[in-house]
């Protein structure tokens, strides 16, 4: 009887592996496998989905990525041929030498001709360099394209030339011959007094009666206007060669001063000083700073740049031109025998008690201190951009020859090491 129990058991063993084992066998026999013993999933589970391999969302994104770049560019081609626009508005846009194309561009979107600095720069690097770029005053509108601000801009800038010679041929007595008349030369940088001391020595007005012209004169130019109450004509006497006559009017020669300062002093020029909120008087004073401190016209725009500078700084120099052709100026003034411009620069007395004295008094002196030339006066109209705060000029050859050096910070002055302006 055990033993028909443990076989019954066996057997039922045996049956339990059979219905509940999921393995395969191996083939052994080379036969197919039974299929019973092959692994199926559930019946009760969803079908799988097939897999997809990502192309088509590939080219949505590529096909999306193209559109963007395909309107970007047709946006900014738009730009490159639209204006800004609001009502048309004449702007004057003054371009130096040298300046950079991103130096424009900024000054074209602070003038609110170009609606972004950025579009300007891209115009010139899809169609080429800011080489063509014209230094001068630029008379431009709301009204043009980024196109037509950029052709505009390569087109050559008219220069104010000096003032030709003028020819003066009435004597003292009204009646008109030119049988004594003669060339005589005034040079720039020179003050009203050494002006008049030329007349009387040339013979054709006494120094007293010019500078009491000078002082005391009127005359009906626009210019004049802007002068500060008391101020003498001192500024406004343009040199130049001028043909004149023996024995001749005081107030006549000064009137033809005036009239080639009027001449090489344009409209554009005083619409230019506007723009910058400067008056005609204000230009002029700076102008004869300038012409006393410079020795080349390549330097000059830079000098300027100098003195502009530190009317608006007041960490590094406190506002202080610090300018020694002031000081000269001023102790000519406080001493008639002191000779105009005489002086030694080591010898100049920067604690003299006067206006004049911009190492004593901050800003802009009171007035002119000489007769500036037409560099001298772009140059006060269109500084060179830059950081520089002093400057100082030296000459290898006994003083044929000054080249002059600027520097940003007092230690590089004092240093000597400054930057020559090629």
């Amino acid at each position: 009887m055990a033993q028909d129990e443990q076989a019954e058991r066996l057997q039922r063993l045996r049956m339990a592996r059979t219905v509940g084992s999921t393995r395969v066998e191996p083939n052994r026999g080379g036969t197919a496998p039974n299929p019973a013993y092959v692994f199926a999933p559930p019946s009760h589970l969803p079908p799988q989905p097939r897999r997809q391999d990502g192309t088509l969302a590939s080219l949505l994104v590529l096909a999306l990525f193209a559109a963007a770049i395909v309107g970007g560019v047709a946006y900014v081609f738009h730009q490159f041929h639209s204006a800004v626009g609001g009502p048309k508005r004449t702007v004057l846009l003054t371009v130096r030498d040298g300046e950079s194309v991103g130096a424009i561009a900024n000054d074209l979107q602070a003038k609110g001709l170009v609606s972004s600095s950025f579009l300007f720069q891209s115009y010139y690097r899809i169609n080429g360099g800011s080489d063509h770029i014209h230094a001068g005053v630029h008379s431009l509108d709301t009204t043009m394209s980024l196109d037509a601000l950029a052709t505009q801009l390569q087109q050559p800038v008219a220069q104010p030339t000096p003032a030709p010679p003028v020819v003066h041929t009435l004597g003292i007595n009204g009646k008109k011959g030119i049988a004594n008349s003669f060339p005589v030369t005034f040079l720039c940088c020179k003050r009203a007094e050494e002006l008049g001391a030329l007349l009387e020595k040339t013979g054709i007005v006494s120094s007293k009666a010019f500078m009491q012209e000078v002082r005391t004169g009127h005359f009906d130019y626009w210019f004049l206007k802007s002068r500060a109450p008391g101020a003498s004509l001192e500024g406004f006497l343009y040199p130049g060669t001028y043909l004149l006559v023996d024995h001749d009017n005081a107030h006549r020669v000064v009137g033809l001063m005036l009239a080639a300062f009027n001449h090489a002093f344009t409209g554009t020029m005083h619409l230019e000083a506007a723009h910058a909120h400067r008056s005609a008087f204000q230009i002029v004073t700076m102008a004869s700073i300038i012409a006393r401190e410079t020795f080349n016209s390549k330097d000059t725009p830079y000098v300027a740049s100098v003195y502009y500078n530190r009317l608006v700084d007041y960490t590094e120099v406190a506002g202080m031109l610090d300018a020694d052709p002031t000081v000269q100026y001023a102790m000519d003034t406080a001493s008639p025998t002191y000779r105009w411009w005489k002086s030694n620069p080591s010898t100049i007395d920067t604690t003299i008690d006067s206006p004049y004295n911009t190492y004593k008094h901050a800003g802009l002196p009171p007035g002119p201190i000489s007769s500036p030339g037409i560099h001298s006066l772009l140059a006060a109209l269109r500084p060179a951009r830059s950081q520089y705060l002093y400057f100082k000029a030296y000459s290898t050859d006994g003083g044929k020859i000054f080249h002059t050096y600027f520097c940003q910070t007092d230690a590089c002055q004092q240093n000597n090491a400054g930057v020559r302006i090629h």
